[in-house]
């Protein structure tokens, strides 16, 4: 099964990424996430072995270029020993990660398609039985438990005839191993030529998002404490990497971040982000959480050296695709304006940066509203209906009460009614009117207004009567 619940037999190509020396599974755990990039279908083994199954995924990644990726990733999660081969099956795989062939030290290993398992396989240790047949084998499970001790039985009577390797175990007659060894002796000589198709696992990646760091001078990819706030920001860069890889492995984009710094002496102090615009990358999250955490931690020093840091997601939204367009920088100019939204809002306050969306109601001064991006169903003025009456750039909210005089010549001229704004229009034509009604549920303040456009010498007012046929100046087109 994969993380969806649905199952699936093993009969394709399986990459399985395996290192001795990588203690705590909670790593491996976080690495197998954003390895769902690659494809759908893992699988762990204990806390040293990843199982990858990549056919679906052949046109986006070659079998040349994935364990490239695979090991690039893999360093940024701090494991840098790892052994990588390719092959038919699960177990083929996995015997071939832990056992090296006799005089190769290669680290990466593809097995061709159409090589033979028997010939392999051959040189390997005897001991590779065990991982050939059950290459998810887990301690936890019953079933797998008593075939594992069978398999040991038939392992030492194999050695006390003096076999070595998988080569001298297949020259023995097939039909002399029930009578030997057993139907398990039998059993491993069919698979060792013919693997049997074998279910995947379950596995499900964790619910919560989240990295934790310790700086250790002991670990490679860590530095020494840290007590000053450059010191901080560079290991946070860390964790944040990693988180952002897991986010994006998932098609996510965070919206709420929770950093908690530990230091060798005194209490942890925590810190909460809310970002304005869902981000999944380190670029443009970073300088968010860099300028509050500088700020705070210069008025307000740590005692001590940090010796740990945890990022939490605490919100996500959808992040889209996860494939970029070749064609098109689209998806690069929406992360980089959204990183400037992000910074620009947490420094001059929510309220204070919005665009203007459409809204539907009868009313045109309450036909708009703030929001901080556009969405998709946003209707762009080069798109409005050609027969959809022409609407003004700017209203005013209130309204400008005008009155109405005539000059010698018999022109009309509109004046507003406010004698701080001694400016008037001249009528040159009109338009109109246009009933704007609704809203009738609101009684005594339902709208009935006639609205016209009127054109002037220097500008177009948009102009409606009200019921007591007075005129109000409404907007400029």
């Amino acid at each position: 099964m994969n993380f969806l619940g649905t199952k699936k037999r093993a009969s394709a190509r399986t990459l399985c990424f395996h290192d001795p020396k990588l203690s705590g599974r909670e790593k491996l755990e976080s690495f197998a996430e954003s390895c769902l990039e690659f494809t759908p279908q893992i699988a762990l083994r204990e806390e040293h072995t990843l199982f990858l199954e990549f056919s679906a995924s052949l046109n986006l990644f070659s079998e040349e270029s994935l364990p490239t990726l695979v090991r690039e990733k893999a360093l940024r999660f701090g494991i840098p020993h790892a052994r990588i081969v390719i092959a038919n099956d699960p177990g083929t795989a996995f015997a071939l990660a832990r056992y090296t062939i006799p005089g190769t030290t290669a680290a990466t290993l593809v097995v061709p398609p159409d090589a033979g398992r028997l010939e392999t396989l051959a040189p390997l240790p005897l001991e590779a039985l065990q991982d050939l047949v059950q290459p998810f084998y887990s301690a936890d499970e019953p079933k797998d438990q008593e075939k594992h001790t069978k398999i040991a039985r038939v392992f030492e009577l194999l050695k006390k005839l003096g076999l070595r390797t998988l080569e001298d175990f297949s020259r023995l007659p097939a039909r002399q191993l029930p009578a030997r060894f057993g139907r398990e002796g039998a059993e491993l000589s069919l698979q060792l030529k013919n693997p049997l198709p074998a279910l995947w696992p379950v596995w499900a990646p964790a619910e919560k998002i989240q990295e934790r760091f310790d700086i250790d001078a002991a670990d490679p990819f860590a530095m020494n404490g840290c007590g000053d706030v450059a010191g901080i920001l560079e290991a946070l860069r860390i964790p944040m990497d990693r988180t952002c890889e897991r986010l994006r492995a998932r098609g996510l984009k965070a919206s709420a971040l929770h950093l908690t710094l530990t230091p060798d002496r005194g209490d942890p102090r925590e810190w909460a982000f809310s970002l304005p615009v869902p981000q999944s990358k380190t670029d443009s999250i970073f300088p968010l959480i860099r300028d509050r955490i500088d700020f705070e931690i210069q008025n307000n020093p740590f005692d001590s050296a940090v010796s740990s840091l945890l990022l939490r997601v605490d919100e996500t939204a959808p992040g889209g695709g996860q494939q970029r367009d070749f064609f098109s920088k689209k998806e690069e100019l929406s992360e980089a304006w959204d990183s400037f939204l992000g910074r620009i809002t947490q420094r001059l306050g929510e309220d204070a940066v919005y665009r203007a969306r459409l809204k539907s109601t009868h009313r045109p001064e309450a036909a708009w509203e703030k929001v901080l991006r556009p969405s998709a169903d946003i209707t762009e003025a080069s798109s409005q209906d050609p027969e959809f009456p022409a609407r003004p750039v700017q209203i005013l909210d209130p309204p400008l009460r005008l009155r109405v005089r005539q000059d010698g010549d018999g022109a009309t001229w509109l004046y507003p009614e406010d004698a701080r704004r001694p400016h008037g229009w001249k009528v040159v034509k009109k338009h109109g009117p246009e009933r704007l009604t609704g809203e009738w549920w609101k009684g005594d303040t339902f709208l009935a207004r006639d609205y016209y456009r009127i054109e002037t010498q220097h500008d177009v007012l948009w102009v409606y009567i009200n019921p007591d046929q007075r005129l109000d100046l409404h907007g400029f087109f």
